[in-house]
This record gives C-alpha cells, structure tokens and sequence, in this order.
C-alpha cells in the first residue's frame, strides 16, 4: 500500500513538473522589473559530472518523461527566462545571422603587399633582449629566399616532429590525420618555384597547420567579422567563425588576409570591404585611439587574470591611448541567449544522426540532450537578444570607443583531471568561467583577437581579449601589434616545443 501511495506522489510531482507553464509576468510587471546599467552575470552553480553521473545524465536527459523534468529544472535553476524577459523588453527583431553591411562609403583600397608586410618583421629579433621567440611567416621564407635551407627539409622536420610528440608516456595527439607523401610533394613544389625566384605568395613553404572542420580540396573534412571568412559546411552556421591561430600579431593578420574573401555559396559573405592593414605598423603611439573596457566584467575572472588586464590597459595608456568605460546590459541574458543558440544549432546539424547518439562522447550527449528541449520561443527569444546585443555595441560602445578589451577566458587553463579520460567530464561552471568573454563577439558577429600579456604563478598564460566594430579588423590588430610589442620581453619557450627551424638544418634535402 505504502509502495502504492510513493507511486501516485510521483506521478502527481512528475505531472506537475510537466504542466508547469515557463511564463513571464504580465508585461507592466517585466517593465518594472528591468534593470539598466548594472552587472549582472553571476556565478553559475552547477556540480561537476563525470563517470556514472555523467552517463546517467546523458541517458535521461533522452527519456520522454525523465529528460523533460530534469530540462525543465534546468532551465529554472539556470534563471533561462532571463531570455525571454530580455526579448520582451527590447525592441529588436531576430536576428539570425548576425550579418551588417559595408559601409556604404568606403575608402580606395591601397595595394596589399602581403610579401613586404610579412617582410617588416624582421626588426623582431632586435627588439627582444630577454623573452622567447616564435618562428615567423618571415623566419621561413627569407630563408628559403637566401638558399639557408629549403621547404623540403622544414616539410621533414615537421614530419619528424609530429612522430617524435605522438611518442613518450602522454601522446600529443596534434593532428587527427596526417598526410606525409603529400606534404614532401608539396614541399619539393615549393624548392622549386624558390630555386626559380617564383614563390607562389606569402605563404608558399610555409608549415600550416589546419584544423579538421575546414573543408580542405582533396580530403574529408568534417574569428573576423561573421561571413568575413565563409565557414561553410558549418554544424552552428550562425556561430561558426574561421580564423587563424599565429605565433604573432602580424603573422595573424597575413592569415587573415588570406583568408579573407566571399564565396559564392554563401551569397551574403560577397559584398565586403577590402582588407586593411596599412594602419597596422602604427603601435608607437596609438594617440587618438580610444579604448572601451567595463570594470565590473574584467573583474568577474580570477585575480591574476583581471590584474593582468588592467596592467595591460595601464601599459597602453601610457603609450598614448584614451580609456574609456563602456559598460554593458544584459550580459546575463546574452550568454544565456549564446547558449540556447549554440546548443539548438549543434543538436539541428547531429539531428540526422541520432540514431547514432550513444556513440558520442557523454558530455556531448548531455548538451545536446539540453538543447533538444528548448522550444521555439526560446530559439526565437534567443535571436531578439543578440539582436539587441549588437545594437547595444554599436550604439554605446562602438560609437564611443574604436577598440574594446576583456579578458580572453576567466582563468587560466584548468588542469584536465584523469577521470575526465575515462568516461567524459561535464564541468559547466568551469565552462562559464572559460567561455564568458568569448560569448558577445561570437554571438554578435564582431572580430575579435587574444594577444598574449604574461603568466599567471603557476606558468600559465594569460591574454588579453581585444574587440572592434564590424569589418573594422585593422584597429583591433592595430591595438594587438601595439600590445604585444609591450611584451615582448615576457614570451616563455612552451614545456613542449619542437624548433622546426633548427630541426631543418639535420635534415638533407
């Protein structure tokens, strides 16, 4: 009888839960309610999962009556209404992709010579007295131009280098697939045109590496302003940003431009402006050139994180920029909005395959599990907020300042613990932490860059978050060149570190 009694109980308490109508209050209530100029992202609590939790998580979240209940718990305990209040309150239609045109005025482009661009840092070397060096673009092809060596054994080092770090007690595990035969193919392509003073470009010799969503011709392949860079075939097409990831400033910009360009399958990315760099060498003294920040926001990372973003802002000012605080509203509800957009995207695009679900990685499960129960008016509400969200940077901040910084993650690389290799870890406050200055750029579709600004005490880097308006990449890398010139003193050889360069010269051709 008593077996009985527990069972009705939970019927009526589940069946409550799912007739529980997520509703906002009547509309004069909201508009009472609203708040401007205040901070209000908070700290999100929720427990780390791992092992048998974790896969009971990824297990219910996909049963019928279970998963509803404990998605709806979520979304309360995780204040999701904020999103949808946020929507009600602003005016801004949806959003969907965060697409905003050229201006209509639009300077003569000057001639781009990406060779003598990449050429101007060869005053590098002298500026550094103390800190370590990365290779540059420059480092390999004035090289190849003087005949020091040739792409042929740089193409060999780097496949020895790939070998020797899949090696040892913890493999690298770098490249998900690597192709050896092609890449000396190429590499004796590249002698060839430098023996006949014909390199194809900027580039040409030069080792990239390229991560595996890109679409690359020829192989199975699965952050400027949106659509500055198409990323085509993309699993969340209105959050998906291609960008490169360089040893400095100037080889990111040169990535950069040659990247950058429309493609006719993504009809919206075509009409864009020219790329600009002509400003980029103005670093000395960025006089004239105001910088945005938001105290409350650089503060809600860890102590060294935020000391060191202030330094960096002391250290620019001092150099001749204005500074400017530029606060923001409705962060909570823009990285609430982030995260109902992502999710939804991702689990759209896995959608064909879930039949296969139980293969992916558990924590993989469990998000995409979430996602599968937001409704269309949270999808909607979602795409109203970032619309707001851009207004808000346009509007205040970019008609204020040219340039605005943040942290680039919260904290410092967490250490990733053994049991997360087993069976997956599903750290969503530690995700917050890393994630909450990414959020408004990739929501809003503003280009963004992280330049490196010292080491926390445990030897961990940190680095600093620099935004600008869209298409106006030139001022943001303006700022970035100017940044890490004040640093360069502070550059750390990694742990782990394989010198390509001087691994070529052990290498016959």
């Amino acid at each position: 009888m008593r077996g009985l009694v527990a069972l009705i109980v939970a019927v009526a308490i589940a069946l409550l839960l799912l007739g529980e109508d997520q509703r906002l209050p009547d509309y004069d209530v909201v508009k009472q309610q609203q708040t401007s100029g205040g901070y209000d992202l908070v700290e999100l609590d929720a427990p780390r999962l791992v092992g048998w939790s974790l896969q009971f998580l990824a297990f219910a979240i996909r049963m019928p009556v279970l998963g509803r209940i404990i998605a709806k718990l979520t979304y309360n305990g995780n204040n999701m209404l904020e999103v949808r209040r946020v929507a009600a309150l602003n005016p801004d239609t949806p959003v969907y992709y965060p697409i905003v045109d050229p201006p209509k005025e639009q300077k003569k482009p000057k001639p781009l010579d990406l060779i003598a661009f990449s050429q101007q840092n060869g005053n590098a070397k002298s500026k550094s007295t103390t800190g370590f060096k990365h290779w540059s673009i420059s480092d390999y092809t004035s090289r190849y131009a003087s005949n020091e060596f040739s792409p042929v054994q740089v193409a060999k080092a780097v496949i020895a280098a790939v070998r020797e770090l899949e090696q040892g007690e913890v493999p690298s595990r770098i490249f998900i697939e690597t192709f050896e035969d092609e890449l000396m193919a190429e590499a004796r392509a590249s002698a060839q045109r430098y023996a006949e003073g014909k390199p194809l470009g900027v580039l040409d010799g030069v080792p990239v590496a390229v991560k595996d969503e890109i679409a690359i011709y020829g192989h199975e392949t699965c952050l400027p302003t949106f659509l500055r860079i198409p990323p085509l075939a993309a699993r969340c097409p209105s959050l998906s940003n291609v960008g490169p990831i360089a040893s400095n400033v100037r080889d990111a910009a040169i990535g950069y431009a040659v990247m950058s360009g429309g493609h006719e399958d993504l009809p919206h990315s075509l009409p864009q402006p020219a790329v600009e760099l002509h400003a980029f060498e103005s670093t000395s003294s960025p006089t004239g050139l105001r910088i945005g920040f938001f105290n409350s926001y650089t503060n809600h990372s860890s102590p060294e994180v935020a000391a060191a973003v202030r330094e960096a802002l002391r250290k620019l000012e001092s150099l001749g920029a204005e500074l400017v605080e530029t606060k923001l509203e409705h962060l909570l509800a823009i990285n609430l909005a982030y995260a109902v957009s992502i999710s939804s995207e991702l689990a759209q695009s896995y959608d064909k395959y879930y039949s296969h679900f139980a293969e992916t990685a558990t924590e993989v499960q469990a998000i995409i599990g979430f996602a599968r129960h937001y409704s269309a008016m949270d999808f909607i509400a979602a795409q109203r907020v970032r619309g707001f969200a851009m207004r808000q940077l346009r509007d205040k901040v970019y008609s204020q300042v040219d340039a605005f910084v943040t942290p680039t993650t919260g904290r410092t690389a967490p250490v990733i613990p053994q049991d997360a290799l087993k069976s997956g870890d599903l750290d969503s406050k530690q995700v917050s932490d890393l994630l909450r200055f990414a959020v408004l750029a990739n929501l809003a579709g503003t280009p963004a860059v992280a330049v490196p600004i010292g080491f926390d005490t445990e030897g961990l880097p940190i680095s600093l978050e620099i935004q600008s308006s869209h298409w106006e990449e030139d001022v943001m890398l303006r700022v970035a060149h100017a940044t890490e010139e004040l640093y360069t003193d502070s550059h750390r050889q990694p742990q782990t570190y394989v010198s390509i360069i001087n691994e070529s010269a052990k290498h016959a051709l």
